[in-house]
């Protein structure tokens, strides 16, 4: 299997719109695509001329290929168990992505970012994956945190 089919874009990228490419990784598969799905699937317009073209990851953890070309990763945390969301972020730190984590509301926010060494610059949001409100708040979440400023 070739990196670039380890991601599956959920929409094409619009013609004649600047498309910017968001991996959603970590988490469980379901949750992944419940994600996706919960945003109104890939092809999200962000303002005019901007669209958000995620693509949910087939494995928890992509690889560098998988993120090349993404502008930034919305990382699925489970609190119980940070270390494979921790993989996850140094992949995306490898790869010069930028992050933002969605964990299960009404867990203790700073002992996970504690647990995954988060610089406070990293959005920690609470996120149901399946919610639409709560998986919009974490793609605004990034977005506020400069991803697509740096288009």
């Amino acid at each position: 299997m070739t990196a670039s089919a380890l991601l599956v874009p959920l929409a094409p990228a619009a013609l004649g719109v600047l498309t910017a490419r968001i991996v959603v990784a970590g988490g469980r598969a379901a949750d992944r695509a419940a994600f996706v799905a919960a945003v109104g699937g890939a092809g999200v317009r962000q303002g005019q001329g901007v669209v958000l073209d995620l693509c949910a990851a087939r494995h928890a953890v992509p690889s560098a290929p998988d993120l090349a070309g993404a502008l930034g990763a919305v990382v699925l945390a489970d609190p119980r168990w940070p270390g494979p969301a921790r993989t996850v972020l140094d992949a995306c730190e490898d790869a010069g992505v930028a992050v933002a984590v969605a964990v299960a509301d009404g867990f203790p926010h700073d002992a996970l970012r504690a647990a995954l060494d988060l610089d406070e610059a990293v959005p920690l949001v609470p996120c149901v994956p399946a919610d639409p409100g709560s998986a919009r708040a974490v793609l605004r979440a990034l977005l506020r945190a400069g991803v697509v400023a740096t288009v």
